[in-house]
């Protein structure tokens, strides 16, 4: 299978709907990985994109 990593606030990009298999044995199987970096490493936020992703730490995502 195939991995891409994309950092969806510095990428722009598109998508159309998607189509899956009616098999179980051929739908795709998606994850989401949020990746945090260190607070000295990261790109700085946008501020429309700040008070939402700001508080995104290691260890988890906090439910709210």
């Amino acid at each position: 299978g195939d991995i891409q990593l994309i950092n969806n606030h510095i990428t722009l990009h598109a998508r159309t709907a998607f189509v899956d298999y009616d098999e179980p044995q051929r739908q795709r199987h998606l994850l989401r990985m949020w990746i945090a970096v260190s607070d000295e490493l990261r790109r700085p936020l946008a501020d429309a994109l700040a008070s939402r992703y700001l508080w995104v730490r290691r260890g988890g995502i906090p439910i709210k």
